[in-house]
């Protein structure tokens, strides 16, 4: 899952500059089959309540931020007001979910957060072989049904659910 957000940044210079960002969960890059060009993907645990702040820079920020230094991988780089550790640099032609430049990892702590407060999030996904996109949609509107019956008073018509690829929904 991500969620759009715009990112005042922080970095060495100390000058604050405006970046387009996503918070992803920190399965989102493995999803995508896109790995950082230089340090390391995020870790499972980057999302666990508690986890210490760390981000993913574009090739953008990489440059204005760290003059492209590989050094920059276990720096720290102020995001909103909160040091994150640069854990990789993603390829200079990644630019996810639509024109992002920076990617903190989104932590969601499920026993702190009720259903009313919990963040919203694009989610992604992919098929099962041999699943096609009008078999996912019909599980994904099962699915739905059961969150409406669970919880009524949450979610009362007026909601849909649809399955769009990637490209329908943000090229």
């Amino acid at each position: 899952g991500f969620q759009f957000q715009t990112a005042n940044v922080v970095g060495p210079s100390g000058t604050a500059v405006r970046y387009q960002a996503a918070n992803v969960t920190s399965n989102v890059f493995r999803l995508l089959k896109v790995l950082p060009a230089v340090g390391q993907d995020f870790r499972d645990e980057d999302s666990d309540p508690g986890a210490a702040p760390v981000v993913m820079i574009g090739d953008k920020v990489w440059e204005e931020q760290f003059g492209r230094s590989p050094g920059a991988v276990g720096q720290p780089l102020r995001v909103n007001g909160t040091v994150m550790t640069v854990v990789g640099v993603m390829p200079p032609s990644f630019a996810f979910p639509s024109n992002q430049d920076l990617w903190p990892a989104l932590v969601i702590d499920p026993l702190n957060t009720s259903v009313d407060e919990g963040p919203s999030l694009e989610t992604i996904g992919r098929l099962k072989p041999g699943v096609d996109r009008d078999q996912a949609g019909a599980e994904m509107a099962t699915l739905w049904r059961q969150l409406e019956q669970a919880f009524p008073d949450r979610y009362q018509g007026g909601y849909t659910v649809e399955v769009k690829t990637y490209i329908e929904e943000f090229i």
